[in-house]
């Protein structure tokens, strides 16, 4: 339950601990495109720009 996990943060070694890898994963899982078209996007205007030069 919530209660357990806020108990959890609040012992001062255990709590750092959690807190540092749950903000990493959510740092990881911010960073990962949503759909594979976002990338490719991504990659097609790169294309562009350099056929340009």
């Amino acid at each position: 339950s919530i209660v357990h996990v806020c108990g959890l943060f609040n012992i001062q070694s255990v709590g750092k601990t959690m807190f540092y890898e749950y903000t990493t994963l959510i740092r990881l899982y911010l960073t990962v495109p949503v759909r594979t078209a976002t990338a490719e996007r991504s990659f097609s205007d790169m294309s562009r720009v350099k056929t340009d030069l």
